[in-house]
């Protein structure tokens, strides 16, 4: 029989302790510093270094978004004055909610956000959250509800496909579907 032992890193992380029955019949550890090694890789640990760097990682802190993406959209609306107040927008791909955030500031009461996708989100004050795919029927009924007869002026997308790591196969990935 195989036990798991959980613990709650310092930085968030968790990290699942295996034990197992030896034949001598006492309770024998994963090796543990393997284990650790792995949860901390070279490219963890980069990715961890570079977001506790990034202005726009701290910035979104500061100004309670979601996400640094919603950044780029700002100075996309900066640039080409897509957002305005009271349109109509639906965000596809919205989670975690940083495009969605903006969109709400942007179109002010007067508008509509509605907000889809796959992955569950928390409810943006301002915007209708909606989780499914937007390509089924029934998600596609659900943001007509939510529209009310009204005209969408603007979609928008921050969506990538999942990554595998394949560089020629996730390339492929985004480039089509």
């Amino acid at each position: 029989m195989t036990y798991f032992i959980f613990m709650w890193l310092n930085d968030g992380a968790v990290a699942k302790r295996k034990f197992f029955w030896t034949e001598s019949g006492y309770l024998q550890p994963f090796m543990w510093s393997n284990f650790v090694r792995r949860i901390y890789s070279t490219s963890s640990k980069g990715w961890l270094q570079r977001q506790a760097r990034d202005p726009y990682v701290k910035a979104a802190k500061s100004q309670q978004y979601r996400a640094r993406s919603a950044f780029k959209l700002l100075q996309l609306n900066e640039k080409y004055r897509i957002l305005r107040r009271g349109q109509v927008i639906v965000d596809c791909g919205a989670a975690p909610g940083g495009w969605t955030q903006v969109a709400v500031e942007m179109v002010q009461r007067k508008g509509t956000v509605i907000a889809v996708d796959l992955l569950p989100m928390d409810p943006v004050p301002g915007a209708t959250v909606i989780q499914g795919n937007f390509l089924r029927s029934k998600t596609q009924a659900a943001i007509k509800a939510a529209l009310e007869d009204k005209c969408v002026d603007v979609v928008c997308s921050d969506m990538a496909p999942s990554f595998s790591g394949n560089h020629i196969a996730d390339h492929a990935k985004s480039m089509v579907r």
